[in-house]
């Protein structure tokens, strides 16, 4: 009798697994499907499978959705141009750190260049690895403000 009851539990059991597995399965897959890449819909215009993008705009036809995409200007980068480079970034980054002060507890990063080849740097906590705040750099004239 108790083989019985044990080998029923055991049933049991491996029918629960598998039916968690099938759920969780299905709903990896809707996820996936669901996902919108960013980075591609943000060099489109237009209406595409319920996705209307607009200049700096994503907007998903239900409402749920509204993200602001910085749609890439390729003026700041055109053959003569030298802005965006990885030396202009660190300069930009030199600066802000000259802006920010000495400080251990802070790193550095640049997180975009604007159209109109202003830096946008990141002054992150070491700590909690959060931005504490951003500056916008710009080379051409030296300036360093703080935008957050």
């Amino acid at each position: 009798m108790k083989k019985i009851v044990i080998g029923v539990v055991c049933l049991l059991i491996f029918i629960l697994v598998v039916v968690l597995t099938v759920n969780i399965t299905k709903n990896h897959k809707k996820t996936e499907e669901n996902q919108v890449n960013y980075e591609e819909i943000s060099n489109m215009i237009g209406d595409y499978d319920g996705v209307k993008v607009e200049e700096g705009n994503i907007v998903i036809d239900d409402g749920l959705i509204e993200l602001e995409v910085p749609i890439s200007n390729n003026d700041i980068y055109e053959e003569d141009s030298d802005v965006g480079t990885t030396d202009k970034k660190l300069e930009a980054i030199e600066l802000a750190k000259e802006k920010w002060g000495a400080d251990e507890t802070v790193s550095f990063r640049c997180d975009s260049v604007t159209s109109n080849g202003e830096y946008i740097i990141a002054v992150v906590s070491n700590e909690t690895a959060t931005v504490s705040t951003y500056f916008i750099v710009n080379l051409e004239k030296r300036t360093v403000e703080v935008d957050y």
